[in-house]
């Protein structure tokens, strides 16, 4: 299967579906997808089309802050129904609190 000459939202947001990984740093949740070595158009593909933090050094792409809470309402129109799902609902429950203050900033 060839890649795509150009990586649509739509192809990022499964791309995302399939990788992501939700999780947080010491200070705030973030979601971060590895990248696999010599696949580094996938992590600037995810930064050009969602902005994020691509990382090629260490081969991993990242939204926090301001950024991740953007895609939000994406990532829930988007994500299929399955483990991702279930572990996006999970990860929003445990942070609802820090995602309500940033809404209200």
């Amino acid at each position: 299967m060839s890649k795509p000459k150009q990586w649509s939202r739509d192809h990022v947001m499964g791309y995302l579906a399939a990788k992501a990984s939700f999780t947080r740093d010491r200070k705030q949740p973030m979601i971060r997808v590895r990248i696999g070595a010599g696949d580094g158009e996938s992590g600037a593909a995810l930064k050009r089309v969602l902005g994020g933090v691509f990382f090629s050094s260490s081969t991993f792409w990242q939204a926090r802050g301001p950024q991740l809470i953007d895609l939000l309402p994406e990532l829930d129109q988007h994500l299929p129904p399955g483990r991702k799902r279930v572990q996006f609902e999970v990860w929003l429950q445990r942070h609802e609190l820090e995602f309500a203050a940033a809404l209200h900033d």
